[in-house]
Formats: C-alpha cells, sequence, structure tokens
C-alpha cells in the first residue's frame, strides 16, 4: 500500500459467536477468502477464534466497512454480539493484513487473549457514550499490533 493508504477513516470491532463448527481448516479458508476480498477493498484487520468466540477487526474507508461489516452480519456461520467503532482518521494499524488470522497460540503470548473480546462485550452492555472505555479498546487494539508486528509477522 502506498502511503497515502496508510491513514484509514474507520476501524470496527466485533466480537461473534460461531453458529457452526470450525475447525483450523475452516478458519484458515475463511481467513483466506476474507484476505482476498479485503485486499481488492484496501481494508486490513485481522480475525482471532477461540473456544466458539470470532473477534474481528477491519480498518479503512468508512463506507467500504460499513458495507463489508453489514455483509459480515449476515453470515450465518456466526452471530455478532457486540461492535464498536472508531472514527476519524488514523494510522493504520495493520498496513500489510488484508486479513491475518491470529491464532490463539499467539494471542497467548501477547497475553491478551480474552481481554478484547471481554472489553468489547462491556461496552456493548454500558453503551452510554463513554469514549474512554471505547479508547481503551482501542488501545488494547494497538497493543495487539505492535506485539505481532514487533515479532516479525
Amino acid at each position: 500500500m502506498d502511503a497515502a493508504s496508510q491513514r484509514v477513516e474507520s476501524s470496527v470491532a466485533y466480537v461473534s459467536q460461531a453458529a457452526c463448527p470450525f475447525d483450523e481448516q475452516r478458519i484458515a479458508n475463511l481467513a483466506n477468502e476474507a484476505a482476498s476480498n479485503n485486499a481488492t477493498l484496501a481494508v486490513t484487520g485481522y480475525l482471532y477464534f477461540a473456544n466458539g468466540r470470532f473477534v474481528q477487526c477491519l480498518e479503512g474507508d468508512h463506507a467500504v466497512v460499513t458495507r463489508l461489516l453489514a455483509r459480515i452480519e449476515h453470515d450465518t456461520r456466526h452471530d455478532i454480539i457486540a461492535t464498536t467503532w472508531q472514527s476519524g482518521e488514523t494510522e493504520r494499524r495493520f498496513p500489510s493484513w488484508s486479513m491475518r488470522w491470529v491464532r490463539s497460540n499467539e494471542m497467548a503470548k501477547i497475553g491478551l487473549e480474552h481481554i478484547l473480546a471481554d472489553q468489547i462485550l462491556l461496552d456493548a452492555r454500558v453503551r452510554g457514550g463513554d469514549l474512554s472505555f471505547q479508547e481503551s479498546i482501542w488501545r488494547v487494539v494497538d497493543s495487539v499490533a505492535e506485539s505481532i508486528h514487533n515479532r516479525g509477522e
């Protein structure tokens, strides 16, 4: 991606519950399909799956990310439980990942395996416009990105 595309208008993170069984091959296929689609849309992000629950972060042009999330919401393989948005131009957190599948063992090494999902779920329950809480969610996303980038992946 060129330097101009290193900035994004919106980021969304969501937690969803699988509606059908997912093994490693099925998750790999899903991540590969998403990577291919996202590359054409200039969307980047990552996908994490553990204990029947997905956490996904997407970033890109606001209109594109909004349409993509609407499509994801209609995917019958899972049910979205909670979402949180960050609007306003920011640096791209995952510039080289059209969709990176972050495996459980990688998240465990980072030490954030369930914190992000729990924060998004809690934010949905106490939805009162508490921006400081939403900012903390995006600090965790930043920590995930930084930790994995620092490990050279």
